[in-house]
């Protein structure tokens, strides 16, 4: 059988076609925001300076802690529960999901707001940042529609509705630039890219599913409080080692220098980006082979885990080549030490990508205890080794803490425990590529 005919046999299989016109979707979404919006934020970096744009980013590390509080981490397990769901389902988990989110999200605003305020240290300009910024978590109350969508392979309307937004802030960030405006306006951009999307994502909701109806179920409502906190716990460490790094760079340094590291966060998140369209799409297909046995699930996880492993490995050669000339390029000279933080962090992208869809392997083990020791663990690992690694190598020691920290909790702590060892194993096979080696070379 052909190359061609063989891959023409693979994409008529059930689900694939859909599976992949979904990723389509989402990596069109992503291009969208990481194409425009690195040219964008580029721009925008190069008019503010890395001190304004220190404290804007030191605002959104802020918020985005508590906004994990606000949506309780449950994204992964409200997509399975709308796969396939009827519409006395689809209602009441909606109506659940609404009502935690709505009072956490309430709670999650004030204690943000509050916190960038204590720690703006008088600066009136700071806190007019933080309490703006936070105020983006109210909006993000509306992320719940995108779990149905996203459950029933409709990314598209998503990418739609947020892409408009996403537009229409751009647009307003070049018009604050050419009209010489203060950070405060820019900030505002910010605000208006969530609420033209998800007004724009509501709208075409609406359409889709026109029998919604309040219906509030304790069944449902219980289902989500005894899982919500290791799926909570696993989604905050995940924003700890990825954004409190900011926050004590500018307790120990200063806010230029979160500025600076920041925009190496920046082009990072690109490959976290990318990692994350492929996980979400192939979770799936992941729950597909559990439903069919342990063994059929491991072979499946090691064939994902091998394919990421070696993307990754792509990833990380050309961006430590690139990442002088790319900085100079995008953002300046005043940027210049950006370079080196993201050669460091982009190390820890191996890691993620070899071992980042452990978290839905467990979850359909259901080990909800290991997930919540793994995520306390991480939290303390990467924190101790901020506060550690910071005042010896600055903004350095804060990419350094991320890598160790994507290690442990990705691919260390494995072999700590006796259910988890087998995955270890796995996922160590997938560092040398053994899968792909054994199936298209030897």
């Amino acid at each position: 059988m052909s190359i061609k005919q063989t891959f023409i046999n693979w994409y008529k299989k059930d689900g694939v076609k859909s599976i992949l016109q979904n990723i389509n979707w989402l990596v069109l979404d992503r291009i969208l925001r990481m194409v425009g919006g690195l040219l964008i934020n580029a721009w925008v970096s190069r008019y503010l300076g890395p001190t304004k744009m220190g404290i804007w980013d030191i605002s959104v590390s802020v918020a985005s802690l508590f906004l994990i509080f606000s949506s309780f981490g449950l994204d992964r397990l409200a997509i399975r529960n709308f796969v396939n769901s009827d519409r006395d389902t689809t209602n009441s988990n909606l109506s659940v999901l609404f009502s935690i989110r709505s009072i956490t999200a309430l709670i999650a605003f004030l204690a943000s707001g509050a916190v960038l305020q204590y720690i703006a240290d008088g600066s009136q300009e700071r806190i007019i940042v933080g309490w703006m910024i936070s105020s983006s978590i109210l909006v993000q109350v509306f992320d719940i529609l995108t779990f149905k969508l996203q459950a029933d392979l409709l990314s598209k309307y998503t990418v739609i509705a947020k892409g408009i937004g996403f537009i229409i802030s751009s647009l307003l960030k070049i018009i604050c630039i050419t009209e010489s405006l203060s950070l405060e306006y820019f900030v505002a951009t910010y605000l208006i890219d969530f609420i033209f999307g998800f007004l724009i994502l509501s709208i075409i909701f609406i359409r889709k599913y026109p029998d919604l109806e309040f219906k509030f179920s304790k069944t449902v409502f219980k289902d989500y409080w005894t899982t919500f906190l290791p799926l909570l716990l696993s989604s905050l460490a995940f924003i700890i080692y990825s954004k409190i790094d900011q926050i004590m760079i500018d307790r120990m340094i200063d806010e230029t220098a979160v500025g600076v590291y920041t925009r190496a966060v920046k082009l990072n998140d690109i490959a976290i980006a990318i990692y994350t369209i492929m996980a979400s799409s192939l979770f799936p297909e992941l729950t597909k082979q559990f439903n069919k046995g342990i063994k059929d699930l491991n072979k499946s996880y090691e064939r994902i885990c091998s394919m990421l492993s070696g993307l990754s490995y792509i990833g990380v050669i050309a961006t430590i080549l690139l990442s002088d000339f790319v900085i100079e390029i995008l953002y300046g000279a005043s940027y210049a030490g950006a370079a080196d933080n993201l050669k460091i962090l982009i190390i820890g992208m191996i890691f993620l990508y070899n071992g980042g869809m452990k978290g839905n392997y467990l979850i359909l083990l259901n080990k909800k205890k290991i997930i919540t020791i793994t995520s306390f663990a991480s939290i303390f690992i990467n924190i101790g080794m901020n506060a550690l690694l910071i005042p010896k190598f600055g903004a350095n020691g804060a990419a350094m803490a991320s890598v160790v920290t994507l290690c442990f909790v990705n691919f260390l702590i494995n072999f700590l425990f006796k259910d988890t060892r087998i995955v270890g194993k796995i996922q160590f096979r997938s560092f040398f590529l053994v899968h792909f080696i054994k199936k298209y070379i030897l």
